[in-house]
């Protein structure tokens, strides 16, 4: 039953206005509160996460309404930044590859659970139109270094060739006098790419996000209104396609105010017998994360809890804190444990596979901890 009803609840369309709206009660919001805390503080512990508030609100907002028998949905308008964590699991295969590979190239980059917690709502009406396609604009998260504009969209055309992927090139970025994304780019620019994917279970609505990534130098300091131009859009199946849909080109302006304190900063670090890890920051966006050495043969990774690499964030140049760290950017980790391992270049096995010489474990519970009291203390 309750398998039934979750897949009712996700596939219905979202027409709520035909039901009359009945409000929960303290004592049925009193009751979904308790079963829900129930469910998830029980099982496997790596599968405990905190139930973040936003998460409760759109459970307690899709609670059914009961009309003459008919199960209604009477959910919130669901941002595009929550519509994109599917995103990652939207792929494709080719001939001689055994590997399904992401229909967008920047699928994994970024958590978007986390950027759609922290991304503001837009509230003026922003649309922009091309030949071929009609953009708006959802919300906008901004700590400084990372600006990432959510935007829907639809084919004027109802997209009758089934794509999948609506390819942002040719961009740009103005913010006051200075234009990124237009060669060659300014100092401080990092990287610059946007993109929207069809949303699940319809045929010509798509969700996406133009991100501007900025070094610590050119970070955005104070409310601005920003410019941002497409000079090409494209449909395709993938971003490998070749067979795209030209859409034209479009322009639009939106209000921008940066919340620094998304990021929590202040350099922390792990040390044992001269191998070091430090973490310069943590945001919804990325974390920063620094590798020492007192063997310069000695490179390292991080690792998630199952022994995976986390993925990079792309970046066509890198902070520099000028301590002699080597620096990556991450996908953020708050909470369970990632690995460091270091790998010595000679260390290798008979085919010449680079062993690891050390592994260090990560809590990043204290991790996190240790940089918000930093921050708050400073």
């Amino acid at each position: 039953m309750k398998e039934r009803i979750y897949r009712l609840l996700n596939q219905t369309v979202q027409d709520a206005d035909r039901f009359a709206a009945e409000p929960l009660t303290d004592e049925e919001v009193t009751t979904i509160m308790a079963k829900f805390k129930k469910e998830t503080s029980t099982g496997n512990a790596n599968k405990k996460r905190k139930l973040k508030r936003r998460t409760l609100a759109v459970i307690i907002a899709a609670a059914m309404v009961v009309c003459c028998g008919t199960v209604a949905v009477a959910a919130d308008h669901l941002g595009v930044f929550d519509k994109l964590v599917h995103k990652k699991d939207m792929t494709f295969s080719l001939p001689d590859v055994e590997e399904e590979l992401p229909i967008d190239k920047f699928a994994v980059q970024y958590d978007y659970e986390k950027i759609a917690d922290a991304a503001k709502p837009e509230t003026d009406t922003i649309t922009a139109e091309a030949e071929g396609f009609t953009l708006q604009v959802d919300s906008v998260y901004c700590d400084g270094m990372t600006l990432m504009i959510g935007i829907s969209g639809s084919m004027k055309d109802g997209n009758p060739t089934h794509k999948q992927l609506i390819d942002l090139d040719m961009l740009t970025i103005r913010i006051n006098d200075t234009l990124y994304g237009c060669l060659p780019n300014p100092e401080g620019f990092a990287s610059l790419d946007g993109s929207l994917v069809l949303d699940e279970g319809t045929e010509n609505q798509f969700s996406g996000d133009i991100t501007l990534l900025l070094l610590q130098d050119a970070e955005i300091t104070e409310p601005t209104t920003i410019n941002v131009s497409a000079g090409r859009i494209t449909a395709q199946e993938h971003y490998m396609d070749s067979n795209y849909v030209e859409l034209g080109n479009l322009k639009f302006s939106v209000d921008v105010s940066p919340e620094t304190s998304l990021r929590e900063q202040e350099a922390y670090t792990i040390t044992e017998d001269g191998d070091s890890i430090r973490f310069y920051e943590i945001s919804p966006a990325m974390m920063i994360v620094g590798f020492h050495s007192s063997d310069p043969n000695v490179s390292s990774w991080l690792n998630d809890e199952n022994g995976q690499p986390i993925e990079q964030v792309g970046m066509t140049a890198l902070p520099d804190y000028g301590d002699g760290y080597s620096i990556g950017c991450m996908v953020p980790v708050d909470t369970g444990y990632v690995t460091a391992t270091f790998f010595h270049k000679n260390n290798t096995d008979e085919n010449g596979t680079i062993l690891p010489t050390k592994e260090i474990k990560i809590n990043m519970d204290e991790v996190n901890a240790a940089l918000k009291g930093n921050a708050e203390g400073d």
